[in-house]
């Protein structure tokens, strides 16, 4: 029914809460059987990720989650963010795709040397049956605006995960309740559950690309480099504002 933020600024010793706002869950009952989802158990989880790049939007609190459309339609994603560390939240944006009859299990990541906002999830884009594919809602303007990729290479099929009868449990009503995306140095890789016709499911992944700058501090100048290639530069003694300490030396190595 809603969702909250708590934030701690003393390493987790006190917390500090915000003001919940309220969205539209697709669970349907206790067990999360969903006919919509061809029987199978579906979850409306949200997920979070912090924007720490070097551009305008560094400190930018991202969430994602699932809901249903206008309160009683089709599953979709919807991401709200937070410029004063989660105290206020901006107005819900969706950013999954049109013809997606349902939309669900969506993970984020932002990469921290351009400021990409890359969520992943699934969808049943056809007009009608199970077919699901997986895709990219991708923004390179720190979430302004969302351009949708389809990175999955073929269609799976949402069913229940085994038949199989297995007391005291029952059938297993799974289909996978998660999905993950990691974003860095101009590129994300995705992974999910896959079940393609006459196969066994599966861990399938897919790296999209960027072209985009990797912004650096260099004293108090801020250096834009795009890579398209090896990571090794010529200038010497830049050093990254990010949470990896990536630290290029004379010798125009990586360090880690």
């Amino acid at each position: 029914e809603s969702l909250g933020f708590a934030k701690s600024t003393n390493g987790g010793t006190t917390y500090t809460t915000s003001t919940p706002f309220n969205y539209d869950g697709i669970r349907v009952d206790v067990s999360g059987v969903n006919p919509i989802f061809n029987n199978t158990q579906v979850t409306d989880f949200p997920a979070i990720a912090v924007d720490r790049s070097c551009n305008s939007t560094r400190g930018r609190i991202f969430v994602v989650y699932p809901e249903k459309e206008n309160g009683n339609g089709k599953a979709i994603i919807r991401v709200r963010y937070s410029d004063n560390q989660g105290s206020t939240w901006s107005a819900a944006q969706t950013v999954s795709i049109p013809n997606g009859r349902q939309n669900w299990q969506p993970a984020i990541a932002v990469d921290e040397t351009t400021g990409a906002v890359c969520i992943i999830y699934y969808s049943l884009d056809g007009a009608s049956g199970w077919g699901t594919n997986t895709y990219m809602a991708y923004s390179t303007d720190g979430g302004t605006s969302y351009t949708n990729l389809k990175i999955s290479d073929a269609s799976h099929i949402t069913e229940i995960v085994d038949q199989v009868n297995q007391p005291p449990l029952g059938p297993l009503i799974k289909s996978g309740h998660y999905s993950a995306v990691d974003a860095y140095g101009g590129y994300a890789i995705a992974t999910w559950s896959d079940h393609r016709p006459n196969q066994k499911w599966q861990i399938y992944s897919s790296r999209v690309d960027f072209n985009l700058p990797i912004k650096f501090y260099n004293n108090l100048a801020t250096e834009d480099l795009l890579i398209n290639g090896p990571l090794a530069y010529s200038k010497p003694n830049i050093r990254y504002e990010g949470g990896r300490g990536v630290i290029i030396n004379n010798n125009n190595k990586i360090g880690r």
